[in-house]
């Protein structure tokens, strides 16, 4: 498929664009794009050639990069000798040389003896090309002589790189056969080779038959390179399942068994949270939080790709470490330590005021800082330094508190990442180093549109009392039967005094009065219906709990609320429904609570529009202070209304008379 797509690409330039876009955000279909391009490189004009070339330079760090000098390399043999020179400037890219070593690796068995020869001392100076060569030889090592065997297995003993990248490829060969496994990890007396299994099969889990999963797990609770580099790989894995699963039900049986493998699953996963779903991401981080050695390695493996994290997700992440101390929030606090120059500024400065305070983040941040200083400007150096003067003093007291605290912490951290190969995953598919989903907003459609524009409005809330509880004693018939009667009682009502329904919440209502917009001597009359609304709806709880007796229902209590302040309108593109959004809203609903069983409350901003002008109709008493813990509203006043001499014959129907 790739192929094709590669072929059509070039000979249609109206689809380079839209290719390349969708590269940027999924990396295995950039892997893929790549490969089927590096297949037809050869065949390319020099503009084209050149053009592709660019990408891998500028996008070293991608996918792309990678899956396009896979094509390169298994069909470098056929390339004219004057691409040798092109290519030749990629070869410090770990990507690109990584996917080279894999095209040519899997070519081994049509080469001369000579020719892997030199590939072999290729893999001896370079150690990306050495893993990707030993992937691309095991990949195919059942159709491989005996004699070549024989000479990758003793090179492999000699070149711990090509022997892990080999036991990666081994695993593609055997991948859902439990004897070819098992014949696979005997012969892997190379501890190395032993980690690669670990990789390909922690990549492959997830498809895989449950017997062989079962026999994974158990070799993982025993074998330490293994459990730590299959725990990384399996960690990298996860973001192509389902968005829906649940990490902590899908590795709960898993955890806890062998720290290298909880170490390593929290690294891979937290290498590749920016490609995680949302809510997936929320349940990883509190698996960091309730699992020590799982939090580490999270810690370290986020810090490492934090640069490619959604701000706003950076932000609260940032916000929980600095809250609670764990081993995750040190190891994060200590990784960035390490990669803080690469990130941007306005992430910079969110790591530094965390690392500002008194946590163990801010330990770990400072514990790191100090070796990368370096490669800061003069101001970050002031600035850093200062942090690390101020957290000495608070490792001090931490230490006279508690002496075996966090002493070593960074020795462990730095002795469990040793080994575990980051550079395998390619950060990108196919974009610039920022944060990789910071235009995530651009990109969807708006389902929710706002208006812009901010007005004076009545809004009301009205709240079923305790029917979570009287619900759990009715019958599925009798629930829905229970909340239809109160809720359409009350809209008929709402409706009957020009009032709008916003929407139900649960057993609540939030309506708002389109009418009373202002308080001008004009609005007064509008004002007055909102009032006339609230004491009816009160009037109207005899008649509602009589038609809940006949139904054979329990009695309903409520309260209302209505207030008056400025809400901005919304409107949902697929109901077409208007929203109401301010600090009004919540106020309304927050006062709710004041008022008593079955009656109205309103707030001061409805109060202070009604003055005097309809003394003699009701009666408005002081109620007390809400706390909205606001800044311009910390103690808000309320009051209790009541209708003077009101009757309601059928309040569903008529107004007051």
């Amino acid at each position: 498929m790739e192929l094709e797509l590669a072929r059509t690409l070039y000979l249609s330039q109206s689809y380079r664009n839209d290719v390349f876009r969708l590269a940027e955000k999924d990396i295995p279909f950039a892997v893929g794009v790549g490969e089927g391009i590096g297949y037809i490189f050869g065949y390319l004009d020099p503009f084209d050639q050149n053009e592709i070339l660019s990408k891998t330079s500028s996008f070293a760090d991608s996918g792309f990069a990678k899956g396009f000098a896979m094509g390169v390399g298994a069909t470098f043999d056929y390339l004219e000798k004057s691409i040798d020179a092109l290519l030749a400037a990629r070869s410090k890219d770990i990507q690109f040389s990584m996917g080279l070593g894999i095209g040519m690796g899997s070519t081994c068995r049509y080469l001369s003896p000579p020719r892997i020869k030199s590939l072999y001392m290729q893999a001896r100076n370079n150690r990306y090309f050495a893993v990707g060569f030993g992937e691309g030889i095991g990949n195919v090592f059942p159709y491989l002589s005996a004699g070549l065997v024989s000479e990758t297995m003793a090179e492999a003993d000699g070149n711990e790189d090509l022997a892990t990248g080999l036991g990666h490829g081994m695993c593609i060969s055997c991948r859902n056969n439990e004897l070819k496994f098992r014949e696979a990890y005997s012969s892997a007396a190379n501890k190395n080779l032993a980690k690669g299994l670990g990789h390909g099969y922690g990549m492959s889990y997830p498809f895989l038959r449950e017997r062989l999963q079962k026999e994974l797990e158990a070799v993982s609770e025993k074998d330490k390179p293994f459990a730590k580099e299959f725990g990384f790989s399996l960690g990298h894995a996860y973001s192509d399942l389902n968005p829906h699963n649940n990490p902590s039900e899908y590795f709960g049986g898993l955890l806890k068994k062998n720290p290298e493998f909880d170490f390593g699953l929290g690294a891979g996963l937290g290498h590749s949270f920016f490609l995680l779903h949302m809510r997936t991401q929320e349940k990883v981080l509190d698996m960091a939080k309730e699992t020590a050695d799982f939090g580490c390695g999270f810690g370290a493996g986020l810090a490492r790709s934090f640069r490619h994290v959604d701000e706003i997700m950076a932000q609260e992440i940032l916000r929980q470490v600095a809250e609670v101390d764990s081993g995750f929030s040190y190891s994060l606090g200590y990784g960035l330590g390490n990669t803080f120059p690469s990130l941007n500024e306005n992430t910079q400065k969110k790591v530094m005021g965390t690392a500002g305070g008194d946590c163990w983040f801010a330990m770990g941040f400072a514990k790191n800082i100090v070796n990368n200083s370096k490669y800061l400007d003069s101001y970050l150096q002031g600035e850093t330094s200062k942090l690390v003067e101020q957290n000495a003093t608070y490792c001090r007291q931490l230490k006279d508190e508690n002496p075996n605290g966090l002493e070593g912490m960074h020795h462990k951290i730095d002795m469990m990442e040793n080994g575990l190969n980051y550079y395998y995953f390619p950060s990108l598919g196919l974009t610039d180093n920022g944060v990789v989903s910071s235009d995530w907003l651009s990109e969807i459609d708006n389902e929710v549109v706002f208006s812009g524009q901010q007005k004076g409005c009545c809004v009301g809330f009205i709240d079923m009392m305790n029917s979570t509880k009287i619900a759990s004693r009715l019958e599925k018939t009798q629930l829905s039967k229970y909340y239809s009667i109160f809720l359409n009682a009350m809209a008929a009502i709402i409706k009957n005094f020009g009032g709008k329904i916003v929407k139900n919440a649960g057993d609540a209502l939030i309506f708002y009065f389109p009418d009373a917009v202002d308080s001008s001597a004009a609005a007064k009359p509008k004002v007055k219906e909102v009032l006339e609304c609230g004491v009816t709806m009160s009037a109207a709880h005899g008649i509602i709990n009589s038609k809940m007796h006949n139904e054979g229902l329990p009695p309903v209590n409520y309260r209302t609320s209505v207030d008056y302040g400025l809400v901005e309108m919304a409107t949902s593109k697929s109901s077409q429904n208007e929203d109401l959004f301010g600090s009004s809203m919540n106020i309304c609903a927050k006062i709710n609570g004041k008022a008593v069983p079955n009656g109205m409350i309103i707030g001061e901003g409805l109060f202070n529009i009604l003055g005097n002008a309809f003394d003699g109709e009701y009666v408005i008493e002081p109620a007390g202070v809400v706390d909205l813990s606001l800044a311009d509203k910390e103690k808000y006043p309320v009051y209790h209304v009541k209708g003077i001499g009101k009757t309601a014959i059928n309040p569903f129907k008529h107004k007051f008379s």
